[in-house]
């Protein structure tokens, strides 16, 4: 009877280990010649970057630098992910659901965050 109550344990090391590792990368920032723009194009143009995890997706052109405004608001997403790391894209997801972007509670911390000193 302890078969799957090993199985369950070892899912969860298993992902402990990996909510660990994650937080242990290193922040990254990085631009894709096609998928940035077409990401970009897809989110109406109005989106600068986009944030999984440590990993930023920055929709600018290299040419274009994102304002420090646009580093805190995606270090705020940064900061929601490493604190539910498989969950964040599912409550940010129903949050815009139920509330639009504007009104998403995750997108007004980010939004709170880019005017701070």
């Amino acid at each position: 009877m302890t078969g799957p109550l090993i199985g369950l344990g070892s899912a969860a090391l298993a992902y402990g280990g990996f909510v660990q590792w994650m937080r242990a990368q290193a922040r990254q920032a990085l631009y894709h010649p096609v998928w940035s723009p077409v990401f970009r194009a897809l989110t109406g143009g109005t989106m600068q970057a986009t944030t999984l995890w440590n990993i930023t997706l920055l929709l600018l052109s290299p040419a274009d630098r994102l304002s420090l405004a646009g580093w805190r608001h995606e270090d705020v997403h940064v900061a929601q992910f490493n604190a539910h790391p498989f969950l964040f894209p599912v409550l940010y997801g129903l949050e815009s659901a139920r509330h639009g972007y504007q009104n998403n509670k995750y997108e007004i911390a980010a939004r709170a965050a880019e005017g701070q000193a």
